[in-house]
């Protein structure tokens, strides 16, 4: 039996679209197509069809577009041979080379893709020697930023990026933040929403990556070279020192020593501070002393036990020169209110007065104000002053709310009549 060909017919793609988008088969049957070929169509997807304009240009100049990309194509194929010799002669790969840049991992990415046009991936990656493991890793690791590093918060949440170890470094570098420990940086830098890290993580940056903080004082810087004497028993020391001892006791250690050479002249200790203890170690001191042309030079503060009835007849019997040292140890405190010289003043003028007690002021005024509002004077009250009094005792008692009565003064004392 004879073998029946038939013969495969080919349509127009634009009558297949439109019988697609209508859905009337009609259309093809009426133009003698089959009926079972019009409803393949529409069974079938859609396909894009691309058009030519080279559809409607002439012969001659269809010879002459073709010439010309021919031409085009042997000059591509010899500047790319030209490349190609020159890239095996100096032995150029990146198989042996690290791309640690992102801008050129970008770079690299991008030339490859627009190649895949032309080329498949398997020859474009052979061409720049790069294998496909690593192009793949790049391409997973592109919108994590391509650092060097693997960094990435989707494959390395437990590591810094690029950006978060820049932050460290700028905020442990900075001038701003001298002044800042670097354990409380890492908490002000969480509380600003700049790097989420623990300052055991800032104190393993700093020291491997050198970070030198900034350590410029905030502060003048207190001087380092103080009273020197010239020779022994020149200049003396004596001053209380409070030792707190493992049980919660306090010891006072009362002692004098020599400027020269720092040597112990006498001491004593007690369980209570005893402001008697300077003159029996400056007595003890002054005993393995032998006589002077002049008198040692003592240096003390203003406290009670250094300023009081028996040391200064210790002074006035020429033994000893006393210096106020208070001047310069105020300064160097910093204290402009309050601290120990006022409570060693507040001890030794109670003890003057003969009080239990004594209050240091800063003003008049201020002395006035308390002393009334001790004895409860206020609104509805009077308070007789003198008639040539100044403000300060005028502001003090309108502090408190009472009346200022002025009446007239002595003339021979200038006081209350």
């Amino acid at each position: 039996m004879a073998e029946q060909t038939r013969t495969r017919r080919t349509y127009d793609h634009r009558l297949r679209k439109l019988i697609q988008v209508t859905g009337d088969t009609q259309l093809a049957t009426r133009r003698g197509i089959p009926r079972s070929t019009a409803r393949t169509w529409l069974r079938l997807p859609g396909r894009d069809v691309v058009t030519l304009d080279v559809m409607d240009m002439t012969e001659a100049t269809l010879r002459q577009e073709v010439l010309a990309l021919r031409r085009r194509n042997e000059r591509l194929v010899a500047i790319l041979r030209l490349v190609v010799v020159l890239i095996k002669i100096s032995g150029f790969t990146l198989s042996m080379r690290r791309v640690a840049d992102t801008p050129k991992k970008n770079l690299l990415l991008r030339s490859v893709e627009r190649s895949r046009t032309s080329l498949s991936l398997k020859s474009a990656l052979r061409i720049l020697g790069l294998s496909t493991t690593r192009y793949h890793s790049w391409k997973r690791a592109e919108s994590c930023g391509l650092e060097g590093v693997s960094v990435c918060p989707r494959t390395s949440p437990q590591k810094l990026t690029t950006r978060e170890a820049q932050a460290i470094k700028e905020m442990a570098t900075s001038e701003e933040y001298r002044h800042v420990p670097t354990g409380n940086l890492a908490v002000l830098a969480q509380r600003a929403g700049k790097v989420f890290a623990s300052p055991t993580t800032w104190y393993r940056l700093i020291r491997q990556n050198r970070w030198r903080r900034p350590r410029r004082r905030v502060y003048p810087e207190k001087p380092k070279i103080g009273i020197r004497a010239s020779k022994p028993n020149e200049i003396w020391h004596v001053d209380t020192t409070i030792i707190r001892l493992l049980d919660g006791t306090r010891v006072y250690l009362h002692a004098v020593i020599d400027n020269f050479s720092r040597k112990i002249l006498g001491w004593k200790t007690s369980t209570s501070f005893d402001p008697g203890s300077t003159v029996t170690i400056l007595r003890e001191a002054a005993g393995h002393v032998v006589s002077l042309d002049v008198p040692p030079t003592l240096l003390a503060d203003g406290g009670v036990e250094n300023f009081n009835a028996k040391v200064d007849e210790l002074i006035d019997s020429g033994v000893l020169k006393r210096v106020l040292a208070m001047t310069h140890r105020v300064l160097a405190s910093g204290h402009v209110i309050l601290g120990p010289e006022v409570e060693a003043f507040e001890a030794e003028f109670a003890q003057y007065v003969g009080t239990a007690h004594a209050v240091g002021v800063g003003s008049g005024t201020a002395a006035i104000t308390i002393t009334l509002a001790a004895l409860d004077i206020g609104p509805g009250d009077e308070v007789i002053t003198v008639s040539n009094a100044g403000v300060p005792p005028i502001a003090g008692i309108g502090a408190t709310g009472a009346t200022p009565r002025f009446v007239d003064i002595d003339a021979g004392t200038l006081l209350l009549d």
